[in-house]
Formats: structure tokens, C-alpha cells, sequence
């Protein structure tokens, strides 16, 4: 009987406690009979500061008429505390404000808890979510793949504005033709809301110095006309040869052109035809219908718009057989009607990693460049206009979000071996969908509140993704390589090239180790997944490096002869007989294992396999 008391005695206190602490939106604790609550808001959205500095506006609410004496505590975590201070704060009846600001030493995404404890009790408690991300220039080379015109998901403010933040320099989304389009086949007389749609949003990435990709497309699961029976896009050749529809498709693609003119010059010729070709058998769009629409979109845009640029095909990567069909019907020189190749190179569906087989060798875009040459436009670029990383793969397998930040800069910059432009799928969360595999994608956090505690908050993906802006903007790819340790393991080594300086790009795809590498510059600097960075030095070019399966930057100005050093002999260097190095031979045997202040370091003296200490001789 005595043990049940104390168990009826534990189970009551636990429910008081559950009863006096309530969560309000998943982040503000109120606690009962006190009439306290704290508030955390910031002057950014989702809390996102550029630098390693934060600042808050802390409201602490007194719902009583009598003020309460207490003190502000706030911590700062990131799986563990690393930052805390207090505040002595005098809560008047209704609100008082409180100003927090201090800095960390990393980039990174942390929690800070606030608490207003008072006689030693914590009345009332709140956190929230935030980020430190570093500053980076847009990159002309990378951008979102959204929603923001087309389907009205968030603003054509905030789309810049995120772009913008985390250095991206192009975007890209639909121009649904039923906006430009009446049913009829008529063009729609400007303004009406959907042509505002199109003009704010372009208008919008325009004046914040963003690209739009402009989709052509998608036209309207059935378009109605006057005069002919109704039309499904996308058409079958049937419909391409016996109606209308290419006629309205020209008006639409001259129209949309002529309204946009020098704010977008690039577009790209509907999304996924072949994907729908395959899944929607019905409506027959084959490839020649495509290569049909393809060359009426190239002929209207062009005539509008003479220094547009038509990019074309938006295949998966796995679909060359569709992309060299599609070449065959375009006839003699099918290069004329376009001037980029897009592509979807997503792996998330068959691959728990993007270096897995059969994509460990960008296997497929390799097979598009052959078909690219074979057809005589292989010196076309190619873009991937959509890809991305998410949560839940069809395969069954669930990641963490850390883990598909680490996956998406592996995507860029294996991708970038064939790819030049990279539009990533996509900019918020889609806590909404109905399918799982929808649902994990993401940069930042959806903005409605029933999805997320802190809208807009970023994600992993998002902070790494300011500093792959900032370290490998508009970087040009050199060469890939896969380096061996001693132990037999694989490390990923892409090296690039970025104005002066090369980068190589290094990771592994098993547990976080420590390498030794050799490379021939005496400095380097050492950048992390979200660009905290370290300046390493070492007058024989030998750095020992912390890697995982978060990709690792390596900057400077030159990396030639990058290798995995010798586990075995961590200490080889510069070879005895250069002539600005002086060898010291007397009692060389006690000279081993110590150094000097300045200059130092241990080489290895061919001739007798023995190692020595030596300076630098002036």
C-alpha cells in the first residue's frame, strides 16, 4: 500500500506540473495563476541573421496589476548550452520590453531558452528557433526551383528576399498559360490579376538583381475553345496536326515574351513532358508532339524577344532515350531551336546518397553529353533546372535534416561536372503534403504557424547553402577524383576553380574521421559545411583535416598535388635537396622528435630513410 501511495503521489505531481505548464504555439510556456508569458521575436524573418552576432525583443506580459521583480535568464543551445547570460527585470503590469543580443563563434542553427524566474521559482519560459548564417554574394548560378507565382505559395517579396539571403542569383517557375490565355484562345487584355501575378513577380526578382527561368507552361488540363473540340495539354500529335493548338501555343509564348521583355529572357519549354508522357498514357504526348511545341515556343519567343534564350527538354537524367528521340524529330540541325538542355537530376527516389550507383559517376548525364555530341551540341550548356534532397525517400529510408544538407552540396557539386545553372527544389518546407517524400523537402521552415513553431526558420539545407554561395560562387570545375587512405576508404575530391583561387570539395560517405593530406601550398584555409572557416599553415604543405559526409571546402591558391598523405609517415616533406632548404647534420640523431620556434619542421633524408630535423637558411 505504501508503494501505490507513492506512486498515486508521483502521478499527481506530474499532472500539477503538466497543468501549470501549457505550451502557446510550441515555443511560449504560461504558467498558471501568475498571469506571466514571454514573447521572442526578432527584426528578421525566421530569426536568420547574417554574421554570428543575435539580437531579440523579448516582451515579458503581465496579465496582473502588480509588478513582479525577477530576473531574465536566456541559453543558448545547439544539442548542448553554449552561450547564457541574465537580465534583472522589473515587470510592470502589461508589457515590458527586454533587448538580448550577443554573439557565438559559429555559423550554425541553435534554440535560445528564456526564463523569468522570481523568489527562486520560474514564472514563465519561452524559446524559439534562430540562425547564424554567413554573407554571401548572389551566385548567377544558383536559385530555387518554386512556387511563388504560379501556385501562390508565399510572396514574390519574400521569394527575393530569401533568394537574396542566401546568395542565390536565379529562380525559377511556372508562367501558366490560362494567365496569359483565355479559354477561348484569346489573350488576356493586361491588367487583370493573373497578368499582375506575372508582372509582380517579375518585376520583383528583376529590381533584386534574380534571373527568373520563366516555364512555358503548364497549359490547362483542358482548354476549351469556340472553335475546336477541347484541347489537353500537353497535346498529342493528333492534336498538334488537327487543331488549333499550336496557334494558341504561339500567341501565348509571343505574348508572354513581349509583356516581359528585357526582365526575363531565358525560358524553358514545359515541365516534365516526358514524365507526363509516361504517366499519363491517355493523352498521347509523345516526342514528337513535344518537338512540335518546341519549335513553335522557339519561333514565337524570338520573335518577341530576339536575344532570348530557349532552353529546352527538362528530362529526367535516366530518360536519354526520350531526349535522343526528341533530337531525331527536330530534323536537320535540332540545335537551332534551343540554346540549353535542361535536366531533373534527382536521385532521391532510388538512392539513400547521391554518390550511390548508378549515379556514382553522373552515369546519366554522362549518357545526355554523349547523345548531346552525337547530335552536334555538345558545346550547349546544360542546366538543371529542378532537383533537390528530402527527408523520406521512396526507397523507404528517412534522414535527419543535417544529413540532407550534407546531401544537397554533394548534389551541386558532383552535378556541377555537367551542369552550369542549378535550380533547387524548393524554397519552403512542404509540411502540407499528403505524401511523405513531398513533405521533407525544403530550405526553411513553411510560413503558416500550424506547420512550424518559427515560420520561415531556416533549415540546415539553408545555411549551407549561404556558404556553398559564398565559397564556390561562380566556381568552374576542374577535375574529381576519389583518394584512398591507408585504411581503404573513399574520400570525394572535386576540385574547382573560383578567380584566383581552387577549392576542393572533400567528404566520405561513412563516419566522421581525421585525414592527412599533402598538397603543395604552404596555406590553406579550411571551410566546414556552413562556412566556419580555419587558416591552416605548414611549411611542407601536410594538414591534418576532420571529415564526415558534410562536405568540406579547402581554399587557396593553388592545391596542385593534392593527395592523401602517407598515414604511415605523417612527417615527409619538402625533399632535403632543395636549395633554399639547409639539412642540420650535426647530432642528428638526438635532433630527432624536437623543433625549432620558427621554420622547423621534420624531412626525410633519401639516401638513408632516416628523418632529421632542418630549418629554413637564410
Amino acid at each position: 500500500m505504501n508503494g501505490l501511495r507513492h506512486i498515486k503521489t508521483i502521478l499527481s505531481a506530474v499532472l500539477i506540473l503538466l497543468m501549470i505548464l501549457t505550451v502557446s504555439g510550441g515555443a511560449d510556456y504560461a504558467f498558471a495563476d501568475n498571469g506571466l508569458e514571454i514573447e521572442i521575436k526578432s527584426a528578421y524573418l525566421g530569426n536568420i541573421f547574417v554574421g554570428k552576432s543575435f539580437d531579440f525583443d523579448i516582451t515579458v506580459k503581465n496579465s496582473s496589476n502588480a509588478a513582479v521583480n525577477g530576473t531574465l535568464k536566456y541559453t543558448v543551445t545547439c544539442g548542448s548550452a553554449v552561450k547564457s547570460g541574465e537580465k534583472s527585470v522589473l515587470a510592470s503590469s502589461g508589457n515590458t520590453a527586454v533587448k538580448i543580443a550577443d554573439s557565438l563563434d559559429k555559423y550554425g542553427i541553435y534554440t535560445i531558452n528564456i526564463s523569468f524566474t522570481s523568489s527562486g521559482e520560474v514564472k514563465a519560459a519561452a524559446e524559439s528557433e534562430f540562425s547564424l548564417i554567413c554573407k554571401a554574394e548572389q551566385n548567377p548560378n544558383v536559385g530555387f526551383a518554386q512556387h511563388a507565382l504560379a501556385l501562390g505559395i508565399g510572396t514574390a517579396d519574400n521569394a527575393a528576399y530569401f533568394s537574396k539571403l542566401f546568395g542565390c542569383g536565379i529562380t525559377r517557375d511556372d508562367y501558366p498559360m490560362c494567365f496569359v490565355e483565355n479559354y477561348d484562345g484569346s489573350v488576356r487584355t493586361a491588367p487583370d490579376n493573373s497578368t499582375r501575378r506575372i508582372t509582380n513577380f517579375n518585376d520583383t526578382m528583376y529590381s533584386n538583381g534574380i534571373e527568373p527561368l520563366a516555364i512555358l507552361g503548364p497549359g490547362p488540363d483542358e482548354f476549351p475553345t469556340e472553335t475546336d473540340e477541347s484541347i489537353v495539354w500537353p497535346i498529342s500529335e493528333s492534336t498538334a496536326e488537327n487543331t488549333k493548338a499550336l496557334k494558341y501555343w504561339y500567341d501565348y509564348c509571343y505574348t508572354l515574351a513581349e509583356w516581359l521583355g528585357d526582365r526575363c529572357d531565358t525560358f524553358e519549354v514545359y515541365n516534365e513532358w516526358s514524365i507526363q508522357q509516361r504517366n499519363k498514357p491517355t493523352r498521347q504526348a509523345s516526342e514528337k508532339s513535344y518537338a512540335m511545341v518546341l519549335k513553335t515556343s522557339a519561333q514565337a519567343i524570338r520573335a518577341a524577344n530576339p536575344n532570348a534564350k530557349i532552353v529546352a527538354f527538362c528530362v529526367e537524367k535516366d530518360t536519354t532515350e526520350w531526349f535522343e528521340n526528341v533530337l531525331s524529330e527536330l530534323g536537320e540541325n535540332p540545335g537551332q531551336y534551343f540554346d540549353a538542355v535542361s535536366v531533373h537530376p534527382y536521385v532521391y527516389w532510388k538512392n539513400d546518397y547521391p554518390e550511390q550507383e548508378p549515379h556514382s559517376n553522373n552515369t546519366d548525364l554522362l549518357a545526355l553529353k554523349r547523345i548531346m555530341q552525337k547530335y552536334n551540341i555538345g558545346h550547349k550548356e546544360i542546366y538543371a533546372t529542378e532537383y533537390g534532397e528530402t527527408l523520406n525517400k521512396r526507397n523507404g529510408s528517412v534522414i535527419t535534416e543535417e544529413q540532407k544538407a550534407a546531401n544537397t552540396i554533394r548534389d551541386l557539386v558532383i552535378n556541377g561536372r555537367f551542369a552550369s545553372k542549378h535550380y533547387l527544389y524548393t524554397l519552403y518546407s512542404k509540411s502540407y503534403a499528403s505524401d511523405s517524400y513531398e513533405k521533407g523537402f525544403g530550405f526553411i521552415r513553411h510560413f503558416d504557424s500550424q506547420y512550424s513553431d518559427t515560420p520561415y526558420a531556416a533549415l540546415p539545407s539553408g545555411v549551407a547553402l549561404a556558404a556553398y554561395n559564398k565559397i564556390m560562387n561562380s566556381a568552374e570545375y576542374i577535375s574529381d577524383s576519389i583518394l584512398k587512405t591507408n585504411s581503404g576508404k573513399d574520400v570525394y575530391d572535386y576540385e574547382y576553380k573560383s578567380g584566383d583561387s581552387e577549392i576542393c570539395v572533400v567528404w566520405n560517405i561513412s563516419k566522421s574521421e581525421d585525414i592527412n593530406i599533402h598538397t603543395d601550398s604552404q596555406k590553406i584555409t579550411v571551410f566546414d559545411i556552413y562556412g566556419n572557416e580555419t587558416e591552416m599553415t605548414s611549411n611542407f604543405g601536410n594538414y591534418t583535416i576532420g571529415i564526415g559526409n558534410a562536405p568540406v571546402y579547402i581554399k587557396a591558391d593553388s592545391l596542385k598535388g593534392l593527395k592523401i598523405a602517407d598515414e604511415s609517415n605523417k612527417d615527409y616533406g619538402l625533399p632535403y635537396s632543395n636549395d633554399i632548404w639547409k639539412m642540420i647534420l650535426k647530432d642528428k640523431e638526438s635532433r630527432i622528435g624536437t623543433s625549432y620556434k620558427d621554420g622547423g619542421g621534420f624531412g626525410k633524408v633519401e639516401n638513408d630513410g632516416k628523418f632529421f630535423l632542418f630549418e629554413l637558411w637564410n
